[in-house]
């Protein structure tokens, strides 16, 4: 891998300390646009020596380069862009990639620059921004090749020659009919192979995988995933053609829907945008935490307050009180082990509706299996912290049903969130942990209160 920062901002550097845009423009043809993108994120480099080596690239270069940065390197850039140049950047910008920056700009600004686009651009744009933000159409691109089923493969070999440039990908052709609704598809390869008289409805591939363009962008990323595609269409009501997501934009919703599972896994704010962790700020990493924190810290009340409940029992046996860290840091552990697993598979579609059962099932036998073996240390550690056979009894069955319950929670927590429409990622491992560790209390103590006090 290329070492960007110690390898080219040196000679970078040089090239324009001394003037030598010419060498430099040569320099910068040998670097592939991702790691030009790299260079331009550098803060090595002051924004308008960033906006002088964005100059000297070529233009479809430098729209590729733009699409890969990250926004906020696009704002800044933008701003030492010249009004034509920026108008000339966003006209060749894919669809998909130019919604994505204006869904992000201030409104007012994307009003302004949508009124300086070609009337095709600006509908295109328009027509992208108007889908709901996580869905399959905010996430397309228009720029598609379509024939019909009665051309022949020269024909569409001809027009594919003629369209290349102005479409996203050329290894998927779908057909349509008469109407414009989709019917089939056809792959580069099997045009390649095919004698150039034949017609197309005699090698397309009928009725093709598809999504819906009000569809959440997760369903295409499975699909494409699960068919093992490039790209996959999507229609509208009608099945009409909209446009296509490829494989390039399922890796980009798989990267940002696992980065938002992991910050609510976390009990943290998802991201709104692409965020780093050195593009945050001290103050906006405190606020995407500080929120869930003190909402777990109020619900913490509850702890104390089942401590409070027994305290006559804590004071009639203080030994009770060195198990507590014991119980509720194994339920919390069995609750966050068992919500990890659960979110997982409702993030991937391995469970649904048809297999609850089953999953419960083997959600029951698994909290007594993993139960049974730590109650037993459990028993052994409290014997020989207490020196009494009662209080690790006590101990002991208190962490069976606690892991039993942990699993439980851990289990129907998602899935209770799913129901209701919910992100079953919501079920974070902090939130699991609290709800744990009122239970764990709540059944410890009263199990010692049953059997300890008489």
């Amino acid at each position: 891998m290329l070492d960007i920062k110690r390898v080219l901002v040196p000679d970078i550097k040089e090239f324009i300390r001394e003037k030598e845009l010419g060498q430099l423009k040569e320099f910068l043809k040998y670097l592939k646009p991702q790691d030009i993108a790299d260079l331009l994120s550098l803060e090595d480099f002051e924004p308008p020596e960033k906006a002088l080596l964005f100059r000297l690239l070529d233009k479809d270069i430098a729209t590729h380069v733009f699409s890969e940065l990250h926004f906020d390197d696009q704002e800044k850039l933008l701003k030492y862009l010249s009004s034509s140049e920026t108008i000339s950047l966003l006209e060749d910008m894919d669809p998909d990639d130019r919604a994505k920056l204006f869904d992000e700009l201030p409104s007012e600004v994307v009003k302004q620059l949508l009124l300086k686009l070609s009337p095709e651009e600006r509908e295109d744009t328009v027509t992208l921004l108007n889908y709901p933000p996580d869905s399959v159409g905010r996430a397309m691109t228009p720029d598609v090749l379509d024939v019909t089923e009665d051309m022949s493969v020269d024909e569409v070999i001809n027009k594919i020659r003629k369209a290349a440039k102005e479409v996203e990908t050329i290894y998927d052709i779908y057909v349509l009919d008469k109407q414009k609704k989709l019917i089939g598809k056809v792959d580069l390869k099997s045009l390649v192979l095919s004698p150039g008289d034949t017609k197309i409805k005699d090698i397309m591939e009928k009725d093709p995988v598809y999504v819906r363009a009000q569809d959440d962008r997760e369903k295409a990323a499975k699909l494409i995933k699960k068919y093992d595609l490039i790209s996959i269409p999507v229609v509208d009501s009608e099945n009409k053609l909209l446009g296509i997501i490829t494989v390039d934009d399922v890796l980009d919703i798989m990267e940002d829907e696992a980065t938002e599972d992991m910050y609510k896994l976390a009990a943290m704010e998802a991201p709104e945008i692409e965020e780093e962790y050195f593009r945050l700020s001290p103050l906006e990493r405190v606020k995407k935490r500080i929120p869930w924190l003190v909402g777990l810290l109020i619900a913490e009340i509850a702890s104390s307050s089942v401590l409070k409940k027994f305290d006559q029992t804590l004071s009639a046996i203080v030994s009770l009180a060195f198990f507590i860290p014991m119980l509720t840091d194994t339920g919390g552990n069995v609750g966050s082990q068992a919500v990890t697993l659960i979110v997982r598979a409702l993030a991937t579609g391995e469970i649904d509706e048809k297999k609850l059962g089953k999953v419960i099932l083997n959600e029951i036998f698994t909290s007594f299996v993993l139960a049974i073996p730590l109650s037993i240390v459990g028993f052994i550690i409290a014997f020989l912290v207490s020196s009494s056979l009662h209080v690790a009894f006590v101990v002991s069955f208190a962490l069976l049903v606690v892991v039993v319950l942990s699993n439980a929670v851990g289990l129907l927590l998602p899935l209770f969130f799913r129901l209701f429409k919910i992100d079953p990622a919501v079920s974070s491992s902090p939130l699991i942990t609290t709800v744990v560790d009122i239970l764990g209390l709540l059944t410890y103590f009263s199990l010692a209160t049953l059997f300890l006090l008489k």
